[in-house]
């Protein structure tokens, strides 16, 4: 299994599986280069919810490039074909799409989708294939924001720790989990949660808006959890303040 970092919330996942086929998973896509893949890859492109770093039209590009390709997307992204005309896009791509609404279970080609519900807008993601469970959070996290209320960070406690009670029964291969700097000191507890609940072979913090010396305080804190920048792709120089 092969995995790139390409920005923010953004990684692509390539895996040759038992019955022969080239897999490629990419979440969250609105930024950065992508890998070639080769031309008879199986892609899978999920886009958790409609926020602009998580969602972008330019992800249906990609039909024009592959042959098979099978978007997964948050249900409240919403694509009527007047939308689409109106922004350049060929409304076919709707052939090629998959509405993911929460605690959902959808099986497409090769994998195997569960959906959880997202602490903020959509869905997350748990994906299985061969062997292999992949879990990516999308924006379902521990969203601890000292604005909030009380009562409100408390229920957001309460709605997260549901969700994630959810994978206990699961092992899982590679999570992606953000850290979100805004949260100042609480960046760290959604992910400390899955570390303690669940657990994860390899974790990648991700949401860091650029702010990579997270990642680092990350790896000193959790011996699971890997900087992204060390699979970025292109790989290219980042400052770290």
């Amino acid at each position: 299994m092969k995995i790139s970092y390409i920005y923010h919330s953004s990684f692509v996942i390539e895996e040759q599986l038992q019955n022969g086929h080239q897999m490629v998973l990419i979440f969250d896509y609105f930024e950065g280069t992508l890998p070639e893949f080769p031309p008879e890859a199986y892609l899978y492109v999920f886009a958790s919810h409609k926020h602009g770093d998580h969602f972008h039209l330019c992800i249906f590009d990609l039909v024009k490039q592959y042959r098979n390709v099978t978007y997964i997307l948050g249900n409240d992204i919403k694509l009527n074909e007047k939308y689409l005309v109106r922004n350049g896009v060929e409304p076919t791509v709707r052939e090629h799409i998959i509405s993911a609404k929460c605690h959902m279970t959808i099986e497409s080609g090769d994998i195997h989708i569960e959906t959880l519900r997202s602490t903020d807008q959509g869905v997350a993601f748990v994906v299985s294939f061969d062997d292999k469970t992949i879990y990516h959070a999308g924006d379902l996290n521990w969203w601890h924001w000292k604005g909030y209320t009380d009562a409100g960070n408390r229920l957001m406690e309460k709605r997260y720790c549901e969700e994630i009670d959810l994978l206990r029964e699961k092992h899982i291969d590679i999570a992606m989990i953000p850290a979100d700097p805004r949260l100042e000191e609480f960046y760290d507890l959604g992910l400390r949660y899955f570390t303690e609940q669940v657990g994860a072979d390899v974790i990648y913090p991700m949401h860091l808006w650029k702010h990579y010396e997270i990642a680092e305080q990350l790896v000193k804190k959790y011996p699971c959890v890997r900087n992204p920048l060390s699979i970025q792709y292109p790989q290219i120089s980042v400052k770290i303040q």
